[in-house]
């Protein structure tokens, strides 16, 4: 097997069935999880078409290698959830960009750009400064516990969107601490 073959065998040995199943197991009280894309005869369908990324070379950084195996993935959201297909990637464009000649000249502008003139546009690909922006309000109202939070820097935070992550952990924490030991008087 080729190297990308092996890295390949590994996602589908170990990655996919121990993240998917740890996720299913955690998910199932709350909603019925289904995974279409884990059918093996679909999948063995796609690997045997060889536009497959385990058919590429060990992770290409080559755009013109990678198209092959995207355009197919682009045509099975196109087909399967079309809106899915407007959504932009870390990449800078979208599945449905794969799928047209004005779209291929966006690919080529975004790539351009990073490459030659290393700009790069912000990005916010699963819509969490998006949903946070919608949620601000709330945060801000939120009880926060200054003896284990510093309440200005995160009501700064908060207000000027800096340091994401931290603020997400010291939120969530907040909130945890909150639900299970104020309003429970644990």
């Amino acid at each position: 097997m080729t190297k990308n073959q092996q890295f390949y065998k590994i996602v589908f040995d170990e990655v996919i069935r121990k993240y998917f199943g740890a996720e299913m197991v955690n998910q199932y009280r709350f909603l019925v999880n289904r995974t279409p894309f884990l059918d093996i005869d679909f999948l063995k369908a796609i690997l045997g078409t060889r536009l497959a990324g385990v058919h590429s070379d060990f992770f290409t950084h080559n755009p013109f290698k990678r198209f092959k195996g995207q355009v197919l993935y682009a045509h099975i959201i196109e087909k399967t959830y079309p809106l899915f297909g407007k959504e932009l990637l870390d990449k800078g464009y979208a599945p449905n960009d794969l799928l047209d000649f004005p779209g291929n000249i966006r690919i080529a502008f975004s790539w351009f750009n990073k490459k030659f003139l290393k700009q790069r546009k912000p990005i916010d690909p699963y819509a969490v400064n998006a949903s946070f922006q919608v949620n601000k309000d709330f945060w801000k109202a939120f009880s926060i516990n200054s003896s284990f939070f510093n309440k200005r820097k995160i009501a700064e935070a908060i207000d000027t969107g800096e340091h994401r992550d931290s603020l997400f952990i010291a939120l969530s924490q907040a909130w945890f601490y909150n639900e299970n030991f104020i309003k429970n008087k644990l």
